[in-house]
């Protein structure tokens, strides 16, 4: 973790490659969100069309959590 000493941080390199994992999960979270901002509900076409456009994120979020070794209580779920 984050050490101060004499008004100085310190970070370990184990620390800072958690926070660019954790960075990665965060900007792959906000492509969701804006890849979801413009869905309108205009017709039933239109939204299943933006929501199986969502599915290409999910092996890239699997990965991120998996890089994190966020895995304890998730469900596994697969639409082969």
């Amino acid at each position: 973790m984050l050490n101060s000493q004499a008004g100085q941080s310190a970070c370990s390199a184990r620390d800072l490659r958690r926070l660019v994992k954790y960075g990665n999960l965060l900007r792959l979270v906000d492509a969701i969100f804006w890849g979801t901002a413009g869905i309108r509900g205009d017709s039933y076409e239109s939204l299943l069309k933006a929501v199986l456009a969502m599915r290409n994120y999910e092996p890239q979020l699997a990965a991120a959590l998996r890089m994190l070794e966020w895995n304890d209580g998730v469900i596994e779920y697969r639409n082969d």
